[in-house]
C-alpha cells in the first residue's frame, strides 16, 4: 500500500467518523449491552418496542436493532433512548 492509499484510507475513516458523530447528535440514541436467558426473545422485544414507540409515542422512524452478538446470552442493542426502557420491560 502506497502512502497515498494510506492517506486516502485515513481520510475516509475521518470523514465517516465525523458523519456518524453528527448523526448521533441529531437524535437521542445509544447502545446497551443486555444479558438474557434461554427464554429471552430479543427479536420480539425489539419488534414490540418499535410498535410501542410508533403507536404510543408517535415516533415515525423508531430504531431498535441487535448491533452485535457478543456471546451466547449477551447482545448489544442500538436504537433510540425511548426504546431501552421498553426493551428491558419486554424481556
Amino acid at each position: 500500500m502506497s502512502s497515498f492509499e494510506t492517506y486516502a484510507a485515513v481520510r475516509i475513516v475521518k470523514v465517516r467518523s465525523a458523519a456518524i458523530q453528527a448523526a448521533s447528535q441529531l437524535v437521542p440514541s445509544g447502545m446497551i449491552r443486555i444479558y438474557f436467558g434461554a427464554s429471552g426473545r430479543v427479536g420480539k422485544a425489539c419488534h414490540l418496542a418499535k410498535i410501542y414507540c410508533r403507536q404510543e409515542l408517535s415516533m415515525a422512524d423508531c430504531v431498535c436493532e441487535v448491533t452485535s452478538y457478543l456471546y451466547p446470552g449477551c447482545k448489544v442493542i442500538s436504537g433510540h433512548e425511548e426504546v431501552f426502557l421498553l426493551f428491558v420491560l419486554f424481556l
